[in-house]
């Protein structure tokens, strides 16, 4: 029997290529690598892809925002603080980095201040991914303070 490698099934690609078949800039590719790393518990190595990333585009929010999620996963709060409050420079009102600064209190022991920015993250954006996750964690953490 005959073995095929791989690659006689499936041509090498190039990044235009690639492009062409996702859609997806490089770019787009990379925040996506970095995230799958960061959920596989990868995070040296999805830090290193979205800094990769920001230092080629310095104010692309996914990257920033996910660089701040993996800094947070290594304890690194202050690190991930600073993530969260460059978004927040470019956009005051972004509602992804709100949650995830709130989070971050309520996870650092500052809930008060944490409790805040979530419920305006709330009732500004009700109807969005950003509004529901701060409302679960305002109940959350209203069930671990009771």
């Amino acid at each position: 029997m005959k073995h095929i490698q791989m690659d006689q099934l499936i041509p090498p690609l190039t990044g235009h290529e690639i492009i062409g078949m996702t859609g997806k800039s490089v770019l787009d590719l990379m925040i996506e690598a970095a995230y799958l790393l960061g959920c596989a518990g990868k995070y040296r190595d999805a830090e290193t892809c979205f800094r990769s990333v920001l230092a080629i585009q310095p104010e692309r929010v996914g990257a920033a925002l996910g660089l701040g999620n993996v800094l947070l996963m290594q304890g690194r709060v202050k690190e991930s603080e600073e993530a969260y409050e460059q978004v927040l420079e470019w956009d005051p009102s972004d509602p992804a980095a709100r949650a995830f600064l709130g989070e971050l209190y309520l996870c650092s022991g500052r809930m008060n201040e944490g409790r805040e920015i979530l419920e305006s993250v709330y009732w500004d954006y009700p109807e969005t991914e950003a509004g529901t996750w701060a409302w679960n964690l305002l109940q959350l953490s209203r069930e671990i303070a009771s």
